[in-house]
């Protein structure tokens, strides 16, 4: 699983006791130190498990790819390729799109493309 917004940790800790291994990606350094201290404290409880990695990028973690799932917590202005590469074949992203409106989207890849199913109007921060 790949999660893009881990400023707070807290889907990436939910999605530790959901995933086998959970990749969060943050742009902003200073919501990445808040994420991980999150995500220690909860680890140190026994909240969540270890199966997690916090790493600065705009881009993904294409070194990790290809992933089943991406969850996107930002909206971009459209459907980011670089995404898109990063799912594996059969794999599914959920993400809002849009400036002024906004959808929630559900990007299905195949091995012949993607199938995008619009799902819902959204309010989100826009991507960076």
């Amino acid at each position: 699983m790949l999660e893009i917004g881990s400023g707070t940790g807290f889907v990436v800790a939910l999605l530790t006791r959901l995933c086998t291994r959970v990749v969060g990606c943050e742009v902003v350094p200073e919501f990445i130190g808040q994420s991980m201290t999150t995500l220690a404290r909860l680890e140190l409880e026994g909240a969540i498990k270890s199966n997690y990695s916090i790493r600065e990028s705009a881009t993904g973690a294409p070194d990790d790819a290809p992933f089943d799932r991406i969850i996107v917590s930002a909206a971009p202005t459209s459907i980011p390729s670089f995404l898109v590469e990063q799912l594996a074949v059969g794999g599914v992203m959920i993400l809002p799109v849009g400036v002024d409106e906004q959808w929630l989207y559900r990007v299905e890849k195949t091995a012949v493309g993607i199938r995008k199913e619009r799902l819902l109007p959204v309010v989100f921060v826009r991507m960076v």
